[in-house]
């Protein structure tokens, strides 16, 4: 292996490893922000396809998964009250 190439990907992982060392908290908060909402997104995927009656189905975007993930139960009946109020 070159020498030259050697050296720039050691100066690419060091600044990298220095990247996630410094980032560290807010990354943490955006990858469990990301998953609350896919869990949300997740859960009203599951509420659509065994939904008790098909009137009670409720849009999936990044709001309401948003809306679901960060706030649960709560979150989900605010989305279905919404969803009817409009």
């Amino acid at each position: 292996m070159d020498p030259q190439l050697s050296l720039t990907l050691l100066a690419a992982g060091a600044l990298g490893l220095l990247g996630v060392r410094l980032f560290w908290r807010p990354l943490r908060w955006v990858v469990r922000v990301a998953l609350r909402v896919v869990a949300g997104a997740l859960a009203l995927y599951a509420w659509n396809a065994w939904a008790p009656l098909p009137h009670l189905t409720v849009a999936v975007n990044p709001l309401t998964a948003a809306a679901v993930g960060a706030l649960g139960v709560p979150g989900f009946l605010l989305v279905l009250a919404v969803r009817h109020l409009l």
